[in-house]
């Protein structure tokens, strides 16, 4: 193998149960051009003995990191792994997600083709079981699109996208000084990418396909602690949308207030993820905001066109939180 790569594929490492098909997958491209750097966040003893089992057929560095790190702050332990690399090219991949074998030499095809002018390119996604069985194909991707057509599409529910789809350049992520960072990781990936979009777009790489694990172990599971960090995060993310496009939705009424309807829907989509079973179906029908406008909690933001985000999102979250949840805003049992 070549002792430098302009390609590093980057696997934050905890969970082994499907790690051998991750790496797998690697093994399996049809162009070796990259090197794979795992960071094991203090994980279980297998996560290195399924990359030994790999040394004869990838380019892999292994580093255990002593001190687990994702449990509390996940993108911090995407950064000190990516530190680990210096690649000009990096994608994170998640340690269960799988790519298909023509994915690396289609990145470089289309990095040869587009003369490396974008800072963000992307894959097509399925999502497949614990037993590799495709569950679901979502649409294609545009072949480019501005961060704001790509965050409009996402918060009107039409769109998946997930970490391991999405490779960048090393110096976008130095320059926008890396990960946004939310609590849990929770948007902070589609956050980033709004940012690593800014100014030349999202480019698709059409032909090849990554597949992303729906197992029932993935950090998208957790009890109430986890729920209301997933909800600071929401709220977060909501108040970072709005402040990012502040100036070009200022000027634009009507832009505006379709962005602000969109935030709203995602908003309200999402708290319906985070709820209890049996809660679900309550949350996502109009009863739900009808309980704040009876309660004259936020009647004045529900009525003008142009109401303030912020509170509107706040309010709910505090009600989320007491009435649904069960528990204070830290999270903490009433």
């Amino acid at each position: 193998m070549n002792d430098k790569h302009a390609l590093a594929i980057i696997i934050p490492a905890y969970k082994p149960d499907f790690f051998h098909s991750t790496l797998a997958s690697l093994a399996a491209q049809t162009d070796k051009r990259f090197r794979v750097y795992v960071g094991d966040d203090a994980g279980p003893a297998e996560i290195r003995k399924v990359c030994e089992g790999f040394v004869g057929s990838l380019d892999i560095r292994y580093h255990r990191f002593d001190e687990n790190l994702g449990g509390r702050d996940l993108v911090s332990q995407w950064e000190r792994c990516i530190a680990l690399s210096d690649e000009p090219w990096i994608w994170l991949f998640c340690d269960d997600d799988v790519m298909a074998p023509d994915c690396v030499s289609s990145f470089y095809a289309h990095l040869e083709k587009t003369g490396g002018q974008f800072d963000l390119y992307r894959f097509n996604t399925s999502r497949i079981d614990s037993e590799g069985k495709t569950i679901y194909t979502a649409p294609q991707h545009p072949p480019l699109e501005t961060s704001l057509e790509f965050v409009c599409s996402k918060m009107s529910l039409k769109r998946d996208s997930f970490v391991s789809e999405y490779i960048f350049s090393r110096e976008v992520h130095e320059r926008k000084c890396g990960f946004v960072n939310f609590p849990l990781a929770w948007c902070a990936d589609d956050a980033t990418w709004v940012k690593y979009g800014e100014e030349k777009g999202v480019y698709t790489i059409p032909q090849s396909r990554v597949y992303w694990r729906q197992s029932g172990v993935n950090v998208s599971m957790g009890g109430r602690i986890y729920h209301t960090q997933k909800l600071d995060a929401l709220v977060a993310y909501m108040d970072w949308l709005t402040n990012l496009f502040a100036e070009v939705t200022r000027v634009d009424e009507e832009l505006q207030q379709q962005f602000t309807s969109l935030q709203k829907r995602f908003f309200l989509a999402h708290l319906g993820l985070l709820a209890p079973f049996g809660f679900k179906s309550y949350l996502v029908q109009p009863c739900f905001p009808k309980v704040f406008s009876a309660s004259g909690m936020i009647r004045k933001t529900l009525i003008l066109l142009r109401f303030d985000f912020h509170y509107y999102i706040n309010n709910v979250k505090h009600y989320f939180c007491a009435n649904v949840l069960k528990c204070d805003s830290l999270g903490s049992k009433k």
